[in-house]
């Protein structure tokens, strides 16, 4: 798989201790629960809003900006979806979900991103489901 971002963290010498003594996720929230950090489990992923952002195309802070902005838009629209990701291509704005929402919900979000995205001089591409691990490579998603 590719992961542009363990690679420029490899160029600049960043560490990665936990990586380095055989620590996984899963021995975090081990550790955190004998702790009584019982509520980092219950925590969502939030991986960096870099990662939302097509390979090749400069990250900047407008597009953080825009990318957290919609997300927070679907949040209010589908409180109860995990997973919720923007993502930046150079074909458009993608929206990736656990599912897709009913009919009603799915005519009315589009409606609403398509005109959020034109207002913001972007064009929305529509929206799929969530695949865990995608990334983007060439202008592919890969999992």
């Amino acid at each position: 798989m590719f992961v542009p971002g363990l690679t420029a963290a490899k160029e600049q010498n960043v560490l990665h201790p936990y990586v380095e003594v055989g620590i996984g996720k899963k021995d975090i929230y081990a550790f955190a629960k004998y702790y009584g950090l019982t509520q980092l489990h219950a925590l969502p992923a939030q991986p960096c809003l870099a990662s939302r952002v097509e390979t090749g195309i400069k990250i900047n802070s407008a597009d953080m900006q825009f990318i957290d902005s919609v997300e927070s838009k679907v949040r209010l629209v589908l409180p109860t979806f995990k997973n919720i990701r923007c993502r930046v291509s150079h074909q458009g704005i993608v929206v990736e979900l656990d599912t897709m929402p009913e009919n009603e919900v799915f005519v009315s979000l589009s409606e609403s991103l398509t005109h959020y995205c034109a207002d913001q001089g972007r064009v929305f591409s529509g929206m799929k489901v969530y695949k865990k691990g995608s990334a983007f490579l060439n202008g592919l998603t890969h999992g």
